[in-house]
């Protein structure tokens, strides 16, 4: 139930987070640091042997689908960011 739909971010951690906190029924979710991805990619990360270098295709429909995601589960909760979002809107 916590997976989504959208297959780029089928098992985003954020994602699943935010579904499985509704079932606890809090009145708001803040998120933090949900920047999206950046094409370049070494501002993905804060370690740099941790970088995955990915098709700049494959993190818009990342991008996407994080848009698409946060666009339905804030109709359930109200969703605000602590921190500015570069790639993501709701």
């Amino acid at each position: 139930d916590y997976l989504s739909k959208k297959e780029a971010i089928r098992d985003n951690a954020v994602i699943m987070l935010i579904k499985f906190l509704i079932t606890l029924e809090p009145s708001e979710i803040l998120l933090a640091g949900i920047d999206g991805y950046s094409h370049e990619v070494e501002q993905n990360y804060t370690e740099p042997n941790l970088i995955l270098y990915t098709k700049s295709s494959v993190l818009d429909a990342m991008n996407a689908g994080l848009n698409y995601e946060l666009e339905i589960l804030s109709k359930q909760i109200r969703i605000s960011f602590l921190t500015k979002s570069k790639y993501i809107k709701i």
